[in-house]
């Protein structure tokens, strides 16, 4: 059902493509484990994180979709990068020897929006940077929770660890909804530019 709703191969880049199905394989290992758990307790407490699995998996194939748009873009984003600076190093130049007082007001404004310009590029690619190492993070933390669930049993319910690794599917989700809230940020200020 999953991978009817993620669909992989609608990323261009075959290495988040790869990612992503390696996230679903991980999310199917994890609902085999629950399914073959006999014990009704602990069936509960996966139940539970297999349910929050599938948001932090929305949020990954969200991030994956992003960084794949991003560098499609890529190209463009880095012309725009060029003609940015080129034009940056003119205006300024211009401005140093500008006397007409209206020309450099509006000379001013020129170079205050292309620096924003700048700017917003260089948060996108941190933005980027960070998205990509997230994605990483949340695959490796994917596979350990899948290792943790084969080694639960009833007495680690009592100790709490299905707890904690409800916790951690729930850290992980806010991370990835933080570095997505980020990257909206972003899109919404280069728009405005």
């Amino acid at each position: 059902l999953l991978r009817n709703e993620f669909k992989p191969d609608r990323l261009e880049n075959k290495r988040l493509q790869q990612q992503v199905k390696q996230a679903l394989d991980y999310r199917s290992r994890i609902e085999k484990a629950i399914r073959e758990q006999d014990n009704s307790m602990i069936q509960d407490e996966f139940v539970q994180t297999a349910g929050q699995i599938d948001e932090w998996l929305e949020n990954i194939y969200d991030l994956a979709g992003r960084i794949d748009r991003y560098r499609q873009e890529r190209d463009v984003l880095l012309r725009d990068r060029h003609q940015a600076e080129q034009r940056l190093d003119k205006l300024r130049d211009r401005l140093s020897h500008e006397q007409d007082g209206v020309m450099r007001d509006q000379l001013a404004l020129s170079v205050k929006s292309t620096e924003q310009q700048l700017n917003t590029l260089n948060r996108l690619d941190d933005t980027i940077a960070r998205a990509e190492l997230q994605l990483e993070n949340s695959l490796t933390h994917l596979g350990t929770i899948y290792s943790q669930t084969m080694l639960v049993d009833a007495k680690d319910i009592d100790s709490g660890r299905a707890r904690r690794l409800r916790q951690e599917i729930s850290d992980e989700v806010g991370e990835l909804n933080d570095i997505l809230l980020a990257m909206d940020e972003v899109y919404r200020a280069e728009s405005a530019v």
